[in-house]
């Protein structure tokens, strides 16, 4: 029983890590809009209480490097000739 219960709890410490990942990727998306060009914008917050940075790619460019932290989340546009 308690073999059983260890295996629970370490596949739920490891479910609940899975998303603080160093790299993630996010798949295309679009809008459309009646009245002009849409803006684009990222979100990004951490749970982290040390600030760090983010770099932003696009086609293997930097785009933008911002500062992330708890409490600090950070809100990046996105020109539209991108």
């Amino acid at each position: 029983m308690k073999k059983f219960l260890l295996i629970i709890c370490t596949f739920f410490c490891i479910i609940a890590n899975a998303q603080l990942d160093t790299e993630h990727w996010f798949a295309p998306m679009s809008a459309s809009s009646l009245q002009g060009t849409p803006e684009c914008y990222l979100y990004l917050s951490t749970n982290e209480t040390t600030p760090f940075p983010v770099q932003i790619y696009n086609n293997n460019t930097i785009f933008s490097t911002v500062q992330v932290s708890k409490g600090n989340p950070v809100q990046v546009t996105i020109p539209n000739n991108l």
